[in-house]
């Protein structure tokens, strides 16, 4: 899985839209979208406030994404 996978399904679980995660970290919904599919990354501050967000761990959002690598 990457970042974007476990973004989209830790969101969509906890019925959060893009629009409404977007807002409460302070940046443009296109980027949440982006992250999700891959298509762009994002700094560890806006990590950091997607995760206290949707009250989870950076490591909840990264996991896996070490395996992809290999």
């Amino acid at each position: 899985m990457r970042l974007g996978d476990n973004l989209k399904t830790i969101r969509t679980k906890k019925k959060i839209s893009q629009k409404d995660l977007a807002c409460a970290v302070g940046v443009h919904a296109s980027l949440i979208c982006k992250i999700e599919t891959g298509a762009s990354q994002c700094s560890l501050k806006t990590l950091k406030k997607i995760a206290d967000t949707l009250k989870v761990k950076i490591d909840t959002l990264t996991k896996e994404i070490e395996n992809e690598a290999c």
